[in-house]
């Protein structure tokens, strides 16, 4: 009978432990699925966005075939700037998503801190030896200005799409990291036996002995 209620409650504690698990975890799984999914819609975007930055400066240029090497620095030049200040802006989503991880997440943290680490480091670097954001970019002369606005803008959406997908993709392997440690066995927790179950445990032991 000793052993039977050992093993009622062993099984208990491990019910107890798989239930406290299964919300935290499947919350982390939806919101990696939910990180995957935004990753596969900015890359639809990224590729429209391509596709409409490439035909606004080809009719550009076509229309202004006497100034193509200005039209052409001008948006080398945007890229540029544009570039490093969405640089910038991803550095301080890492530093977002860090809190995040920390706050909600802080006894699974270990690897998945250590990744975001190396990750805000390399991107320091890149952002402190910057100063292309500062630049001036000399505006062309151009048949028709509002085109060349709407070149901009589609530069902007270009440049802004392989930043946006970089996050989730990070984002994705850090939670990742988290949803490992998470799942560890739950057997790890059931060690930690309530006292009286310890006690019988060791009167099971016992009792064999003495038969």
């Amino acid at each position: 009978s000793s052993s039977l209620l050992y093993i009622s409650v062993l099984l208990l504690v491990l019910i107890h432990s798989s239930i406290q698990q299964d919300d935290p975890i499947k919350t982390l799984e939806n919101e990696i699925n939910d990180a995957k999914e935004k990753y596969n819609q900015s890359n639809l975007e990224n590729n429209a966005s391509i596709t409409l930055f490439q035909h606004l400066f080809d009719g550009i240029m076509l229309e202004n075939s006497n100034n193509t090497e200005n039209i052409r620095k001008y948006v080398d030049c945007e890229i540029q700037s544009i570039t490093a200040h969405f640089r910038k802006k991803l550095a301080s989503y890492i530093r977002h998503l860090t809190e995040e991880i920390n706050r909600e997440y802080s006894n699974f943290s270990k690897t998945a801190l250590e990744k975001l680490k190396q990750l805000e480091q390399g991107l320091k670097l890149l952002v402190d030896n910057s100063e292309i954001e500062k630049m001036t970019c000399t505006v062309p002369k151009v048949v028709d200005e509002k085109y060349l606005d709407y070149l901009v803008r589609s530069i902007i959406k270009k440049s802004n799409k392989p930043f946006v997908m970089t996050f989730f993709n990070w984002k994705i392997d850090v939670l990742s990291l988290v949803l490992e440690e998470m799942k560890q066995p739950v057997m790890k927790q059931s060690t930690d036996l309530p006292s009286f179950a310890k006690k019988e445990k060791k009167r099971s032991v016992n009792k064999r002995k003495v038969e």
